[in-house]
């Protein structure tokens, strides 16, 4: 194991389009869009134009596939125009290897 990753869970790419919706720390409703950058069984890291606060609770959509989450963002980093989230989710998630696209959604 890489000393350097301390993950419970390993990592594999995934690039899809994902929902976000939340309510901030003021009590409004927040959405956002954003790219999945790779996932695991208990979180999955994206890019998006929004900041989004550490420790908030997000719903989480991935259309094609049909799923959705609540996971809770564990840092939140800007890098250039985009922040880099990464998500841990209330449940761990069963990933397939080969995910199939939810029928009428491509």
């Amino acid at each position: 194991m890489n000393p350097s990753n301390h993950r419970r869970h390993p990592r594999a790419p995934f690039r899809e389009m994902v929902r976000l919706s939340w309510e901030d720390s003021a009590g409004h409703r927040r959405t956002a869009r954003g790219k999945a950058v790779d996932r695991s069984k208990s979180g999955l890291m994206l890019e998006t134009t929004e900041a989004i606060e550490t420790r908030m609770f997000v719903q989480v959509q991935v259309e094609r596939y049909g799923l959705v989450g609540m996971a809770c963002v564990r840092h939140c980093a800007q890098k250039g125009l985009r922040y880099v989230v990464g998500l841990e989710f209330a449940l761990d998630v069963r990933w397939k290897d080969e995910l199939e696209p939810v029928a009428g959604s491509g």
